[in-house]
């Protein structure tokens, strides 16, 4: 079980001649079993924190820690032997959109030389409800069963890190709230705690979350103290603001 640290991550580029943040001294952790949202407008740089988290890209300044083990430290080579078993990172929609259902949940685990993936597809399929969605593609799928289907792929291995980006925005409460149930019986019957991190344009998609916080427009991260005497906190408008 290892604690994720996001240690003053900045990031940005050039536009122009000048020089536009993206994430501006960006900090935070979650410990094992937790679940923590960002939450910010499109375009808020969600994706760029999550992408860095996951150790897809580097920032500019700063580090991601998972336990002892710097991911800002690693080669891409020794990046990619993480991801997949290690890290997963669960995205709406991708390039993987015209992959069958059972090949995209194996997918993960037969990379690292699974030889039972297609097996452990098919359990982790039927452990979320979502053995109808096998033989169909991606693309064809509702975005609820993507929601399935994801959790299917993040849970058929053993991850201590899953980063979820958008996956969730748009469901409503009541799928939002199934999700979440969903999500937290998966991570109690895991071999390990993970952590997940998850990014979210409405506050309705993070509110299941343990801890949350905003990216505003200057790409600075403030949490939100999420309860009060055990009643949920209004969480203020995504506005970018």
């Amino acid at each position: 079980m290892a604690e994720l640290v996001i240690e003053n991550v900045s990031k940005g580029f050039w536009s122009g001649g000048d020089w536009l943040p993206v994430l501006d001294d960006v900090s935070l952790d979650l410990g094992p079993g937790e679940v923590g949202a960002v939450v910010g407008r499109r375009l808020s740089g969600k994706t760029t924190l999550l992408s860095i988290t996951a150790g897809m890209s580097r920032p500019d300044q700063g580090r991601v820690l998972l336990g002892d083990r710097e991911f800002t430290g690693l080669s891409d080579k020794q990046m990619s032997t993480l991801r997949g078993n290690t890290i997963v990172w669960l995205i709406r929609d991708g390039k993987s959109n015209d992959t069958e259902v059972s090949r995209f949940v194996g997918a993960p685990i037969a990379i690292h030389g699974r030889k039972d993936a297609e097996r452990v597809a098919a359990q982790a399929l039927e452990r979320v409800g979502a053995r109808d969605c096998t033989g169909r593609k991606l693309a064809a799928l509702s975005h609820w069963q993507r929601v399935l289907v994801g959790f299917a792929q993040a849970f058929a291995g053993s991850p201590s890190l899953i980063v979820i980006d958008d996956l969730l925005d748009g469901l409503g409460r009541g799928p939002t709230q199934a999700a979440s149930d969903l999500l937290r019986s998966l991570m109690s019957e895991a071999d390990h705690r993970p952590v997940v991190l998850m990014g979210a344009s409405d506050s309705d998609s993070a509110l299941f979350a343990d801890r949350r916080w905003r990216l505003t427009r200057k790409g600075t991260l403030s949490e939100w103290a999420a309860r009060s005497q055990g009643n949920v906190v209004p969480f203020p408008q995504a506005d970018g603001a």
